[in-house]
């Protein structure tokens, strides 16, 4: 990745032609949410008193508003969320204590997780192109497919609603290094819409706390920066999508993400046990193709397609010591991906529906360590669901169950794995009241099983990890109950939820009695539970002005062995959000952010029967906007903004500090 300026100068100079050039106004309405690859069938009849919820939705604007260079800086506003940086350097989102592969994770329908890993590194997807985040926290779908276990995030992009051209940019200078730029491009005409977008990250490292401890190891405490922790990608999307006729449309996009990255090692363990790393090679590309059909031209009988082919290749090195000089191994992992989702929904009422879903995806994983023969893995994974939906003026049921299936094919040296096949059953209800003319109340329950995955079950991950491929499939029941208010210009939802987890995978790290090298194992706890409450609020109580927060309070425990655990490791005990916005009519935009996580345990590396503590901490930020006066349908934004204004030292985990005081400053381009 060179010459990063002469791509933000071309950039903003293309983005600025097509500024220029188009004679559109500037409508409110001229972007909205782009819906062909949509999960979400359930609530196709659902009337306007019960229908669901935007409670949980993050939208377009509050998503411009964060400035935030990836999705993995988005936790402040997805409710009940926790994005945490773990010691290989992924970003990971965590919903109500739900872990990162117990998350479904979608790109308009395609799922993000890696399925060698079923998880997906947040960090190295752009935000620009997003036009809605919806948050389901529980597993009540049939379009999820497998190893959904609790719950969902469905990243929506945008699309133009009105006929003309237009398109945005931005860049954006900061402290640490930080240089990002980015161009949006859309248009309409006739049967036809698309969309195209290109960004650059490039950042020296993530600034530390100058009220760090002094006793970290593995780190340079003469550096502001945490050690390797430099990262540059770039991300482009195209989609097109055409209209055949009113009943009928297709559309086909592309996304290609490539980067590079370091990993800071965790400070608090000595540096025979550290992870020096480094990915000089990060590359993702998705090709996806989305279909609505009407087939009997009267909303009775609707079919929606979803196809994909997904192309991962990673390259890791490791090196000898926090210098990194010299590399000591390193390893190149291949991932080939092809899956389909049909979705058929049966309205044979004027107020109930049948839904039908089949998901299927083969993947081929292949895995090289320094110069050993590739080792090969595969698997086939099958999901089959039926629901149905019914919705009255006052009350409506969604119930469904789903069947999921997977064998094993390749399994690297593990040749008794091969041909080992896993199956279970999920099931879900949930219901809503109208109450009064604005209170919702709602319940819903589900079951699914999450299967553990191939990198789990067969990989020592440079040798980080002693192998367990006798790991176990996770199940999970997810409750909850709760009621929503909406009045104008207010909206709140208070849930009570309780999860319960058998077979929970984490991991543990054996004593030197067991493995002198202290490696880590996966195993299956006997037993998980996570109960707790969410508040959501949102209120507009002037013209100018919007408030927006979020609280999520949770007390975990555990059993293993037969011994009560009173922990389950960085689960913190509460998470706040809270988003204070005013207007001036002069054109001036002040937004205040709190961010709050509450205490977390996780277990002590040399004793694993006890428990460390993570003080809860919180932070406040600021962003101060300009919107120049419109000229020929075109808005131009300056910004600055500081992150972690009081520099509080904090920790996403044992030994993995968050980041310090970030300022920063920027333009955008809009029309």
């Amino acid at each position: 990745m060179k010459n990063t300026m002469k791509k933000y100068i071309f950039i903003i100079l293309i983005t600025f032609l097509l500024v220029t050039i188009s004679q559109s106004q500037t409508k409110d309405d001229s972007i909205r949410v782009y819906k062909l690859g949509d999960i979400s069938v359930t609530d196709v009849l659902a009337k306007d008193k019960i229908a669901k919820s935007n409670i949980n939705t993050v939208n377009y604007h509050i998503l411009q508003r964060s400035d935030v260079r990836s999705a993995s800086e988005l936790q402040l506003f997805i409710p009940s969320g926790r994005v945490r940086t773990n010691s290989r350097g992924e970003s990971m989102l965590f919903l109500r204590g739900a872990g990162e592969r117990q998350l479904g994770l979608f790109f308009d329908g395609v799922p993000l997780n890696v399925a060698w890993d079923n998880r997906f590194d947040l960090s190295m997807l752009p935000v620009d192109i997003i036009g809605r985040m919806d948050v389901n926290k529980n597993a009540n779908s049939i379009m999820f497919g497998p190893n959904v276990l609790g719950g969902a995030v469905n990243i929506s992009t945008i699309e133009r609603l009105t006929e003309g051209f237009g398109g945005n940019a931005r860049i954006q200078f900061g402290e640490t290094g930080l240089m990002q730029a980015s161009a949006t491009h859309d248009g309409r005409f006739d049967r036809f819409n698309y969309i195209a977008s290109f960004s650059n990250t490039k950042q020296d490292g993530i600034p530390l706390s100058a009220n760090r401890t002094d006793d970290m190891q593995n780190q340079d405490l003469n550096s502001s920066l945490r050690n390797n922790t430099d990262r540059e990608f770039s991300s482009f999307y195209a989609r097109g999508e055409y209209y055949l006729n009113e009943s009928a449309k297709l559309g086909l996009s592309v996304l290609h993400i490539t980067g590079e990255k370091g990993v800071g090692a965790e400070t608090h363990i000595e540096p025979f046990a550290a992870r020096f790393w480094r990915f000089p090679e990060w590359e993702r590309t998705i090709i996806a193709s989305n279909g609505f059909f009407d087939i009997t031209g009267n909303n009775k009988l609707v079919l929606r397609s979803t196809f994909w082919y997904d192309i991962f290749n990673q390259k890791t090195d490791t090196y000898g010591d926090m210098f990194y000089n010299n590399i000591t191994a390193n390893q190149s992992d291949k991932d080939r991906t092809g899956g389909a989702r049909l979705a058929l929904v049966w309205n044979f009422a004027d107020n109930q529906n049948l839904s039908y879903s089949a998901n299927w995806y083969k993947t081929n994983h292949s895995e090289q360590i320094n110069e050993t023969p590739e080792s090969l893995f595969s698997q086939n994974i099958v999901s089959n669901g039926l629901s149905y939906n019914l919705s009255t003026d006052l009350f409506s049921l969604r119930t469904g169950a789903v069947f999921d299936y997977i064998s094993t094919g390749d399994a690297g040296v593990f040749e008794d794995a091969r041909g080992k096949t896993f199956s279970d059953y999920g099931v879900f209800a949930g219901v809503k009241y109208l109450l009064t003319e604005d209170l919702v109340a709602f319940a819903n329950l589900s079951r699914r099983t999450r299967f553990p995955t191939m990198r789990e079950a067969f990989s020592g991950a440079l040798d980080r990890f002693i192998v367990n491929p006798d790991l176990k499939p996770e199940t999970g029941i997810l409750t909850e109950v709760g009621i929503n208010q909406s009045f104008t210009d207010m909206q709140f939802e208070l849930t009570i939820f309780a999860n319960y987890y058998d077979n929970l995978i984490d991991q543990i790290r054996l004593p030197a009695s067991e493995d002198p090298l202290r490696r880590r194992m996966r195993v299956n706890f006997a037993k998980a539970t996570i109960i707790g409450a969410d508040f959501t609020f949102r209120a507009r109580p002037m013209r100018n002005t919007t408030i927006e927060t979020n609280f999520t309070y949770m007390n975990t425990s555990g059993e293993q062995d037969g011994n009560k655990v009173d922990y389950i490791d960085n689960r913190p005990e509460f998470l706040l959000g809270f988003i204070a916005n005013y207007m001036f009519n002069f054109g001036l935009n002040v937004q205040a952010e709190v961010e709050g996580v509450g205490t977390q345990y996780e277990r002590n590396p040399d004793d694993q029967s006890k428990f460390l503590k993570i003080d809860g901490t919180a932070i406040f930020n600021l962003r101060l906007a300009y919107k120049l006066p419109v000229v020929q349908g075109v808005v131009y934004e300056v910004f600055v903004r500081g992150n972690n204004l009081m520099d509080t030292y904090r920790l996403s985990q044992l030994g993995l500090p968050e980041p310090g005081r970030m300022l920063s400053a920027g333009i955008g381009i809009s029309m």
